[in-house]
């Protein structure tokens, strides 16, 4: 982030819980002065949540030895 400004990067670290608590305030703040990328927010939470799911779903793997 450089300013007021927000990288796709900076949205995917806030998204993955990667950023501290005080810059992950100040990201959550700047979003709401800026509609779009609250909605790109959004979306990757979005995607995030549903991958979560449909991998938790996923038949376990067996390892098989020959």
């Amino acid at each position: 982030m450089h300013g007021d400004r927000i990288t796709s990067q900076d949205i995917e670290a806030l998204v993955d819980n990667q950023l501290d608590p005080a810059r992950a305030a100040r990201m959550r703040r700047l979003l709401t002065r800026q509609p779009h990328l609250q909605r790109h927010y959004q979306q990757l939470v979005t995607q995030k949540q549903l991958l979560q799911h449909w991998w938790a779903t996923l038949p376990q793997s067996s390892s098989h030895s020959s």
